[in-house]
């Protein structure tokens, strides 16, 4: 086999995780608190990974997959990170995350916090104009986002078993605190619900 050679793997932004035979990642790939990198990529986590809280590197660019083994509580992810995965497989335990503040979209398939029953608290970056999807076994319960976003048409539909966010009753609004109402509340107060295309909306 011919041999794969890279001027500079610190310098790479981006590759195929399937683009290159095994034996070349565990070459060259950078073992760090049970996380492989490769440049400014990181690429997944490893069997030995058991760290409770992670601060991801400021050089890293992007996040190709990760499993938190169980183990995870805390991660924040620096700005300026493109997330091209899903937290759910192995992130039961995960209470915090911190999203880059820039990030616009999510380059990912399927639900983005799936199994996340601890996880109660997200704040949604501001660039961001849909809601990354989540569903009923996510454990949100608030979520603070600073523009009128899609949420999704069935995020408070107790008849979708999949996308139903039973617990997601607080919404923080530009600094206000609204309350879930399905209908329209009698009293004075502050609430919102979804609208019929799915975006969020005050009563």
């Amino acid at each position: 086999m011919a041999e794969i050679v890279f001027e500079n793997v610190d310098a790479i932004e981006d590759i195929e995780t399937n683009s290159l035979p095994v034996w070349w990642y565990e070459e060259n790939a950078e073992l760090i608190e049970g996380i492989y990198y490769l440049g400014k990529i990181l690429l997944a986590t490893s069997p030995s990974f058991q760290a409770k809280e992670i601060v991801i590197p400021s050089h890293i660019k992007r996040i190709k997959s990760f499993d938190g083994k169980g183990v995870i509580e805390k991660l924040y992810i620096p700005d300026g990170v493109q997330i091209e995965c899903s937290f759910k497989v192995g992130c039961e335990n995960l209470k915090e995350i911190r999203l880059p503040a820039d990030l616009t979209a999510v380059e990912q398939y399927g639900n983005f916090f799936w199994n996340t029953p601890s996880l109660e608290k997200v704040v949604i970056p501001e660039g961001m104009k849909s809601l990354p999807s989540f569903n009923t076994e996510s454990g949100i319960k608030e979520l603070t986002i600073f523009n009128k976003i899609y949420l999704g048409v069935y995020i408070k539909d107790p008849t979708n078993t999949r996308y139903y966010c039973h617990d997601l009753t607080t919404i923080i609004y530009q600094g206000v605190v609204y309350t879930y109402s399905a209908e329209q509340p009698t009293e004075e107060g502050d609430y919102w619900y979804v609208s019929k295309d799915g975006y969020f909306e005050i009563w």
